[in-house]
């Protein structure tokens, strides 16, 4: 089977139209389709801040939900997905309370995706309840791994025995993977989020969502060398003027090289034109949620990726 690995949609419906249209999908009684290739979402369908015509979030989990049913792709959680699961499931510990605190800065990102579906309403339950079927990360027998933002096997291994077969989340790892401090929160965070480490004192940078961060987003696996904070960050071009630009001088002990089959990522905000991170791990992720096109990388059982596996469409078209 060939693959078309789609990066976060993060509600953009019609960019995903557009994309699916570009890699000769059509829709046959209400499902895309495509006779030679499956799509595989890396995650993140949810959560945009901005407003307008072509952005649903209703549209867009129902687009995705109806192929993953029809069998005409897969569907991997993303953090946003995670969140938002967290957001409707009760803190056992504290009943009046929820997993993921109401606080401002939570509803902020989560926000248009409330209004849209409407909170606590049946459609709300409906979508955080498919949320939960999704598997963490995808292994799949042709040779391709999937996950929203690191593979580290470490992580995994700290969650599998709360997995389910298939790799979704159990009622006790949403439960485990939601308290900071646990080995399972740990976990959860690298899997989806990626390896943040802590900047040089004194160093700070304002994210997509004013929140003023202490740490930043490394590589997750080894490379030969590296360069500066500024340089190896995994961050939007935006906010890279803001990282100090000193060199890495102690490698995150989580990190390690990665010699598996290849894999793919979403989460990092990248820019185009897009590229291989190495020759065995692609992120499709470029930013399409804030002006970016909206990537996929068609995967066609080569071992080695090229930048001219990935496939979009401009937002001027």
């Amino acid at each position: 089977m060939n693959y078309d690995i789609i990066g976060d949609v993060h509600g953009q419906y019609d960019k995903l139209v557009s994309l699916l249209d570009h890699l000769g999908y059509s829709e046959i009684n209400g499902v895309w389709q495509q006779s030679t290739h499956k799509a595989i979402f890396v995650g993140d369908l949810i959560d945009n801040k901005n407003f307008g015509a072509d952005i649903s979030h209703i549209k867009v989990v129902k687009l995705v939900r109806s192929m993953v049913e029809a069998g005409k792709a897969f569907c991997i959680m993303g953090n946003h997905e995670f969140n938002a699961t967290a957001w409707l499931t009760p803190n056992p510990e504290e009943p009046s309370e929820f997993l993921r605190p109401h606080n401002e800065n939570n509803s902020k990102q989560h926000e248009n995706f409330l209004d849209e579906v409407g909170e606590y309403s049946t459609l709300h339950y409906e979508f955080v309840a498919w949320f939960k079927t999704l598997p963490l990360w995808l292994e799949l027998p042709e040779g391709i791994r999937v996950i929203h933002a690191s593979w580290i096997e470490d992580y995994q291994a700290t969650l599998k025995p709360y997995l389910n077969d298939d790799n979704t989340l159990t009622d006790e790892l949403i439960v485990k993977a939601s308290k900071k401090g646990s080995p399972e929160y740990e976990a959860l965070e690298a899997l989806c989020k990626g390896i943040e480490i802590k900047l040089p004192e004194g160093h700070s940078f304002e994210d997509a969502h004013t929140k003023t961060r202490h740490h930043v987003r490394m590589p997750w696996w080894a490379k030969e060398s590296y360069g500066t904070y500024r340089e190896e960050a995994l961050i939007t071009e935006k906010s890279r003027e803001d990282i100090p630009d000193e060199p890495i001088t102690q490698i995150d002990p989580r990190v390690k090289k990665y010699t598996g089959v290849p894999v793919f990522v979403g989460h990092y905000w990248q820019t185009i034109p897009p590229k291989p991170f190495m020759s065995n791990i692609a992120c499709v992720d470029y930013s399409a949620g804030r002006g970016g096109p909206l990537v996929a990388y068609r995967w066609e059982g080569e071992q080695v990726l090229t930048n001219t596996g990935f496939r979009f469409v401009s937002v001027s078209e």
